[in-house]
């Protein structure tokens, strides 16, 4: 428990509804940030007299650290909490690297550190006293995506149910994007939004169990980057040609599925270019989804599924965005 008494105060801004925390300690007057996502002419007016003594970064995707530059100028003392092995990523005067464990303490506020690694290598999150900053990790009602390089779906998975979700009930999350119906939560009330979502797998009221691929949201696994020069056009025609061709054949979406990712794979196989689109199928119980990603512009397609194959459409899901 904290010996004193403290504030959070959330900002909202960024690249992507992202959530920097200004974290006040009463008794001190120290201050330190949660990442480092939001301009600090939008926080300035509520820092103190004494400035920030500290930043503590859940991980070092550009989205996390892209105004340090900022703090570090008007506060040239700020000491910067980081991974361990990612001192390298984060230009400041002074950094202190963290592990698994870590007890650290600023003005009479201590927080532990929890290595959480998964959306990515680095990720960490802060317990102070209950309330934890996930940062990417964990949001409102999901887990972090891990479609970019380094990610790893099973390692997510460790992270949140045999660490995260080990911690009580009523720790509040405060999450490092502004994903969910609200800003922050309880992990037992997250766990009822989860469950409502097909997202996760209550066992004896708790998260826990082996890695699999019953979770976390489907965008994952979009992690290979191949080159490439076909267009999109070129693409859209194959896709249309053979949605045609096969009205007449089995229409179940298995089949379907099967057959698209031989005709596009021969297809851009006779061309120079080929492996600039990959497709992926995944199977949950009796659920489909199926993705497709353009590597070149790094948008990614959901299959939007029709029992007639020429009324299929691709969906963009996501846009050339692999920093989240």
């Amino acid at each position: 428990m904290a010996e004193t008494d403290y504030s959070v105060r959330s900002f909202k801004g960024g690249y992507d509804d992202n959530l920097t925390y200004l974290v006040s300690c009463m008794r001190t007057g120290n201050q330190f940030l949660v990442d480092a996502a939001i301009p600090l002419k939008q926080l300035k007016p509520f820092v103190n007299r004494r400035g920030l003594i500290a930043l503590f970064i859940t991980h070092t995707h550009g989205d996390h650290i892209a105004y340090i530059d900022e703090y570090v100028d008007a506060f040239p003392n700020l000491v910067s909490m980081v991974y361990k092995e990612s001192e390298d990523k984060v230009k400041c005067h002074y950094i202190k690297p963290v592990k698994q464990g870590d007890i650290v303490t600023v003005g009479q506020l201590s927080l532990e550190v929890y290595y959480t690694p998964g959306h990515y290598p680095d990720s960490v999150c802060y317990l102070l006293d209950d309330i934890l900053f996930t940062g990417d990790t964990l949001f409102v009602g999901r887990t972090g995506r891990t479609i970019s390089k380094g990610s790893d779906t099973r390692t997510l998975y460790r992270s949140v149910y045999d660490t995260i979700m080990e911690l009580p009930d009523q720790t509040i999350i405060y999450p490092g994007h502004d994903y969910g119906p609200k800003m922050t939560i309880t992990l037992k009330d997250n766990i009822a939004i989860g469950r409502g979502r097909g997202r996760f797998r209550p066992a004896d009221g708790r998260l826990r169990g082996r890695p699999n691929n019953r979770i976390l949201t489907m965008e994952n696994k979009m992690k290979r980057y191949i080159t490439g020069l076909i267009t999109g056009t070129l693409l859209t025609a194959m896709l249309f040609t053979f949605m045609g061709a096969t009205q007449a054949q089995d229409d179940s979406l298995a089949t379907i599925m099967t057959e698209l990712d031989t005709y596009v794979q021969d297809q851009l196989g006779k061309d120079k270019a080929a492996g600039r689109f990959q497709l992926q199928s995944f199977q949950i119980e009796r659920t489909h989804w199926h993705y497709m990603l353009d590597t070149a512009t790094g948008e990614l397609y959901r299959l939007e599924p029709s029992r007639t194959p020429g009324n299929a459409k691709w969906i963009l899901t996501a846009e050339s965005n692999f920093g989240e």
